[in-house]
């Protein structure tokens, strides 16, 4: 009997042992399988700041095109396939808070409320004709904020992110240099690249913008970075984005850059204000090194300052609005204002601008 109670607890045992291998083995699955999926949804967010701003067609014109647009919601729906085969094997859905997102569920509900009283519901919903920048593609967006500051958890995962969102930016500046040199992609489009390059946008405006935002991204790696030989790679990097930038004769790009390096200068000078108090002597020096340069080589920088399209497009505003004329924008700004002041709330409706804006025209 003895030896049958140490066989059947042995056996007991056996068992025993044989379930936790198969608990830990299940455990071990779910843990890859965790793994995995964490992973395919991280690639896909480096896809979406790769492939969209790269994918063009000179069969779309629009600001948003269709090519970048469709891409972004086969991606959406891969995160969201992904994901939800993640939380059935876990039980559970996967979801880091953070104090952004309350900003991001915030405007969320004010776009939801702004659609739903539309005076034109289906183009808040959908987007007007050709750009579909309607309710559907904004909470999109939002989701994808939501979805990246969930599955990049550490700021150095967010830092990598934000570095292959720069080199993509820096290679699109080199292709849109290229453009305006008339060297690739100038076929086939309605508008002259070599007069304003417009990159893989579609509109300079929008490509300046895109390049602009990204100028400030890579001044704060440069800023933050502690190894010389990549802050060497980001400061070269600036070159062709500040020229493709100046390509794009786009106004609003260059002067909200200005602006925004002028805060940023002052912010880090701010922060960095003891370093700053102890190495005067060397800043007054290198402030007055750069002074001397400009004076001696003044004359061919204001030679070729007064070639480029921004200066020139400037100066043509300039004085057609010495000659009593208002421009364009200022005349649209007028007429939102106006907008406002009629529904100061929820205005007419996401995305409704220019269905609204026959009736405030402004005779100038």
């Amino acid at each position: 009997m003895k030896k049958m109670k140490s066989v059947d607890s042995v056996s007991d045992s056996e068992e025993w042992g044989d379930a936790r291998g198969e608990s830990a083995s299940w455990l071990e699955r779910a843990r890859i399988k965790n793994r995995t999926t964490h992973e395919l949804i991280c690639w896909l967010l480096y896809a979406l700041v790769v492939i969209t701003p790269a994918i063009y067609s000179t069969a779309f014109e629009s600001a948003f095109t269709l090519p970048k647009l469709t891409f972004m919601r086969l991606v959406t729906l891969a995160i969201v396939g992904i994901w939800a085969v993640q939380a059935l094997v876990q039980k559970k859905i996967y979801y880091r808070k953070s104090p952004l997102n309350k900003w991001l569920l915030g405007y969320g509900a004010v776009l939801v409320a702004t659609t739903v009283f539309s005076h034109y519901f289906w183009v808040s919903l959908f987007g007007e004709q050709g750009r579909f920048l309607g309710l559907l593609t904004w909470m999109n967006l939002l989701f994808l904020c939501g979805v990246a500051l969930t599955f990049f958890q550490s700021k150095k995962e967010i830092r990598r992110y934000v570095v292959v969102s720069v080199w993509t930016a820096v290679a699109l500046a080199v292709y849109g240099i290229l453009q305006f040199k008339g060297l690739v992609g100038a076929e086939g489009w309605t508008f002259d690249p070599t007069l304003r390059v417009f990159g893989t946008m579609g509109h300079s405006n929008h490509f300046g913008g895109y390049l602009a935002f990204h100028v400030l991204l890579l001044l704060g790696l440069f800023a933050t970075e502690k190894r010389r030989g990549f802050s060497v790679g980001y400061a070269i990097a600036s070159l062709p984005m500040f020229a493709a930038i100046l390509a794009t004769a786009s106004r609003a790009a260059f002067f909200s850059l200005v602006i925004a390096m002028g805060v940023f200068g002052v912010g880090m000078l701010w922060f960095h204000r003891e370093w700053v108090r102890k190495s005067r002597r060397k800043i007054g020096g290198a402030l007055a090194g750069m002074l001397v340069l400009l004076l001696i080589f003044q004359g061919p920088l204001i030679t070729r300052l007064q070639h480029l399209s921004l200066t020139q497009r400037t100066l043509g505003t300039i004085e057609f609005i010495q000659s009593g004329n208002v421009p364009d924008r200022v005349s649209w700004w007028f007429s939102a204002l106006a907008m406002v002041q009629e529904h100061p709330v929820l205005g007419y409706g996401l995305a409704t601008f220019m269905d609204v804006y026959n009736v405030y025209r402004r005779a100038d």
